[in-house]
């Protein structure tokens, strides 16, 4: 979207979205969160690391204009995911809403379905851990002084409540 202003910050994640997902109709979670992940995916795209995604696969498939990496959602009973669109044979950014749970995350999506490459993506998963391995001092280092906040702001209450991210094995 040409013109469009980037705000330093994501549209936020307020308290009604974590009960609105608190359905199994997929349909009523597709109708409530569609703008709101629209807002969210004109936020991301417009990331340094994703842009940067952007102009390798231009690189790569000259023919082909829309590349953006964030473009769609999927709905599910008490769920809904977004990841970038092209990912199966590179790392995938995602982000899901529950009910109870904002995750977000990186990925790497091992298995054949949608066009992907298990082989391909091995090679660019071992890549990655190369890179965090030679650079793990550095990453630990930016884990501690930069970890990853989460702010909530509970609506009728204009005081934020901070939680620190926390690692899972899901």
């Amino acid at each position: 979207m040409k013109g469009a202003a980037l705000s330093e910050l994501p549209p936020p994640v307020l308290e009604t979205h974590f009960q609105a997902v608190d359905t199994t109709d997929k349909e009523e979670i597709q109708e409530h969160f569609v703008s709101f992940v629209q807002d969210l995916h004109l936020f991301l795209n417009e990331t340094s690391c994703l842009r940067d995604i952007q102009v390798i696969r231009r690189e790569q498939k000259p023919g082909i204009t829309n590349l953006r990496a964030f473009r769609g959602f999927t709905p599910a009973p008490r769920h809904w995911y977004t990841h970038n669109a092209g990912g199966r044979n590179e790392a995938q950014f995602n982000i899901g809403l529950s009910p109870n749970y904002l995750r977000m995350g990186l990925g790497f999506e091992l298995t054949k379905g949608r066009h992907g490459d298990p082989d391909v993506v091995w090679t660019a998963y071992d890549r990655f851990r190369e890179a965090l391995e030679r650079h793990r001092q550095t990453f630990e280092q930016f884990a501690v002084e930069a970890p990853l906040t989460v702010e909530l702001v509970v609506e009728g209450n204009d005081q934020p409540r901070y939680a620190q991210a926390q690692e899972t094995s899901e």
